[in-house]
Order: C-alpha cells, then structure tokens, then sequence
C-alpha cells in the first residue's frame, strides 16, 4: 500500500514536468524488473527478503505507471468525449484485470507443480509489461504543457 501512495505521488510531479512518457516507462521497466526477480525468487525454503523486494517493485511500477497512462488516454481524447474516454478506460482496465487474473492462475494451476506454473505466469506477466514499455516508447507523445494536465490554467 505504501508503494502505492508513493508512486502515484511521485507519478503525478514527474508527470507534471515532463508529461506522462517518463513516468509510464519507468513504471514498466520498475515493473518488468520486478517480476523477473520475483520469479527468480519464487519457490520453496527460498528467504522472504527477495520476493518482498520484488513485489516492491511491481507494487511500485503499476503505482507509477497507471496515473501517467489514465493521463495519456484522457489528453489524448477530445475535451467532448472526455467521459467516453474515462469510461472505456476503466472499463479495458477492469476486463484485462479480470482476463489476466483468470488466465494466469489457470496457468498456475494447470502446470505440473506450483512453482513451475508460477513462474510460467510471472514469466508472461513481465513479458506483458515489457510489450507495454515498447508500446508506450512508440506510442506515447512527448511532454505536454502543463496548461493542458492543469485545469486552472486551461482558462488562461
């Protein structure tokens, strides 16, 4: 939950500066590291540090990630179909999330052996968030002005 605070937090002042690139891109690198390591650590009478260290870390990159990317859709939308925008979002959010869960734990349950399927399923989730990172790094714009993330100043 912490890392959760934090890097919304942090997110929103780097995202304010340079747009939301920067801070989508290190989420997904935080992320993809993250869950290498975690599944590097997954397994029996392995030491808890290392897959508390690692889930940091992909605690971290989603909580850096997903308020520059809610950013992204939102000021890539036109102003008049800013609810249309939100909405789809939060809906393909929610899906992929449930989509994900779904598959992955069928993965997990379906290999031989627990850890064999855990790390099959972290291995395709950090594969997931790297295919995100390249996306985003082709996809997503440069910094934009802080007059349009800043609805203050949109009156200026």
């Amino acid at each position: 939950m912490a890392m959760a605070v934090v890097g919304s937090t942090v997110s929103g002042r780097v995202m304010a500066r340079r747009g939301p690139r920067l801070p989508m891109l290190a989420g997904l690198a935080a992320g993809t590291v993250g869950l290498v390591a975690l599944g590097a650590a997954a397994g029996p009478q392995r030491p808890y540090w290392p897959v508390a260290a690692a889930m940091v870390a992909v605690g971290f990159g989603m909580a850096f990630t997903m308020p520059a990317a809610t950013a992204a859709v939102m000021e890539a939308a036109p102003s008049e179909r800013a609810g249309l925008a939100s909405g789809t979002l939060n809906a393909a959010r929610q899906a992929g999330g449930v989509i994900g869960v779904a598959l992955l734990g069928t993965l997990v349950a379906q290999r031989a052996g627990f850890v064999g399927g855990l790390r099959a399923a972290i291995a395709i989730a950090a594969a997931a968030f790297a295919l995100g990172g390249l996306l985003t790094a082709a996809g997503v714009g440069r910094p934009v002005t802080s007059r349009r993330l800043d609805p203050a100043r949109r009156q200026q």
